[in-house]
């Protein structure tokens, strides 16, 4: 059994750190630090437990809890599409794509997804719903049904020896 007041403990849940109570933090406020730089550590106080953890770290933790938020919604939007039904609010873009093309996406956020990557995860939904945002403006459509102009196209070397007038 360790002795004095903090005690090693190891879990399985989100934190395997060490724990240290109040009166250590008052009292070793530097060596409790030194470890929270290290790894999160937690300050049990009367019954309650703190986590004590590098701000980086939380805003990682907190950036993954919403890309994870919106991966769900995505995955739920393109199978309420599949099956016919309203997608909600937030993932009502999806529906500009056919199957083929949901697929694909869904296929895009799944290899990220499965190593956790949860930025990448959060680049690719950006860059389907901007995708789905040219669809539904028209622009692409009226791109492709524009008739090419044909033209010839000057040489860059001569271009750059014909003088430019200037209106002044």
């Amino acid at each position: 059994m360790p002795t004095g007041s903090s005690l090693a403990i190891r879990s399985r849940g989100v934190f395997s750190d060490e724990v240290f109570t109040s009166s250590d933090l008052n009292r070793r406020a530097g060596a409790v630090l030194r470890q929270a730089r290290k790894h999160p550590v937690t300050i049990s106080s009367s019954g309650t437990q703190f986590a004590l953890l590098l701000r980086e770290d939380a805003s990682a933790m907190v950036r993954a809890v919403n890309d994870v938020g919106e991966f769900i919604e995505v995955i739920q939007g393109a199978l309420a599409v599949r099956m016919n039904q309203e997608p909600q609010a937030t993932v009502a873009w999806i529906k500009e794509f056919d199957d083929d093309d949901r697929l694909s996406m869904l296929s895009e956020i799944l290899a990220p997804a499965s190593r956790q990557d949860w930025d990448e995860v959060g680049n690719i939904i950006h860059q389907w719903r901007e995708s789905a945002a040219v669809l539904k403006s028209g622009q692409l459509e009226a791109a492709m049904n524009e008739k090419a102009e044909e033209r010839e196209i000057d040489c860059p070397e001569t271009a750059a020896l014909v003088p430019t007038l200037s209106h002044n």
